[in-house]
């Protein structure tokens, strides 16, 4: 993709945040490349990754790079998809599902949020979802609802008992697609994001992603593209959505 700008008419900023999942589960070279992208950015760490130790101590070095906890929950489509250990199942009671999202949340000093690692299956089940979004409400933590299946309940019952909730607007590397299509995807958008509050955009730690970043990340900000941190895209979405309802 290649964008070429003649007008200097002044341009309308976009605000975008990258939610960039599974850190901790590739080793700490490929993190660092999304690290030294010196741009606001939220970290989606895994609890449980075998690299997970080493990312954090890494991520100490980058104090404007926001923490999640990347919470791993049942897919449907377990056991050949597997969400790695300690995973929120739906057959466990609602004593460990709370056990388990507590050392989840401690595992990852200094996050502020956290989202579903797949979960397919767990987020369509009420009494699951009902308790890991109580232990994150009494932790003082938000969520993004990663949308893993249309029919998730989370932000339905995250609203209900008082929990911050929002959801990921896109994804730009789902499983299959090639290098060439995440770069359209990430500059499609990217732009979109300049007629709304703000774009939450999701991707993956790779190597793959890191590069397209890293190279595309320069000519974005050139086009009025901001990267921010989850937590503001969020704000930026309320205050839209409160200024709305008090026009309408």
């Amino acid at each position: 993709v290649r964008i070429i700008r003649s007008s200097k008419v002044p341009i309308e900023p976009g605000y975008v945040a990258l939610l960039v999942d599974d850190f901790g589960y590739y080793p700490v070279k490929t993190a660092k490349k999304f690290f030294d992208l010196r741009i606001k950015f939220t970290a989606a760490v895994l609890p449980n990754g075998k690299y997970t130790s080493y990312v954090l101590n890494e991520l100490d070095n980058y104090p404007d790079i926001e923490r999640f906890v990347h919470i791993p929950m049942e897919p449907k489509g377990y056991p050949q998809a597997d969400p790695g250990p300690n995973a929120i199942m739906v057959s466990y009671d609602d004593r460990k599902i709370r056990e388990l999202v507590e050392r989840h949340l401690s595992a990852v000093p200094g996050a502020v949020g956290a989202n579903n690692h797949m979960g397919s299956r767990a987020t369509e089940n009420t009494r699951v979802m009902y308790q890991v979004l109580r232990t994150i409400r009494d932790a003082g933590f938000f969520f993004v609802d990663s949308r893993t299946t249309p029919y998730s309940v989370a932000e339905d019952i995250a609203r209900k008992i008082g929990v911050p909730a929002t959801h990921i607007d896109h994804i730009i590397d789902p499983p299959g697609i090639s290098p060439a299509e995440i770069e359209s995807r990430l500059y499609e958008y990217c732009l979109q994001g300049r007629r709304v509050p703000a774009m939450i955009i999701n991707c993956h730690a790779s190597d793959t992603v890191a590069k397209i970043l890293e190279k595309n990340v320069p000519i974005l900000k050139r086009y009025g593209i901001e990267f921010v941190p989850v937590s503001m895209a969020f704000e930026r979405k309320l205050k839209w959505q409160r200024a709305k309802r008090k026009g309408g």
